[in-house]
């Protein structure tokens, strides 16, 4: 699916509102006619030009709230967090999502102690 800029957005809106067929809209803007049509009923329906085909995944509250869970200890690694707030978004989603507010290093699991008598001599 191709998505208009929104110039281009801007220039289909305006051939089409002055009357224009979606065929002589698209051999201006260059262009298949369908694209035309579902871009200019996606501008009915919200006529932001710059707004994204997709939102976003993963709410930026939510995030926050992850990377207290991370810093307090509740959550360890990237899977918890997965598990714990966003089930239904990829593990390489919520970890990049992650890095871009500054979590960058993975959190070590806990080492067990060992004693002497584990060590062999």
């Amino acid at each position: 699916m191709v998505e208009l800029t929104p110039t281009k957005k801007t220039r289909l809106s305006t051939l089409m509102e002055h009357g224009a067929k979606p065929c002589d809209a698209a051999g201006e803007i260059g262009c298949d006619p369908s694209t035309t049509r579902r871009n200019f009923a996606n501008l009915q329906k919200n006529p932001n030009f710059k707004a994204k085909r997709h939102p976003r995944k993963l709410d930026q509250c939510e995030l926050h709230q992850a990377e207290r869970s991370l810093k307090k200890g509740d959550c360890r690694d990237t899977a918890d967090v997965k598990r714990t707030f966003f089930p239904e978004v990829g593990e390489s989603t919520v970890q990049r999502n992650l890095v871009k507010i500054g979590l960058h290093d993975c959190i070590p699991w806990a080492k067990p102690h060992l004693r002497d008598e584990h060590v062999a001599a």
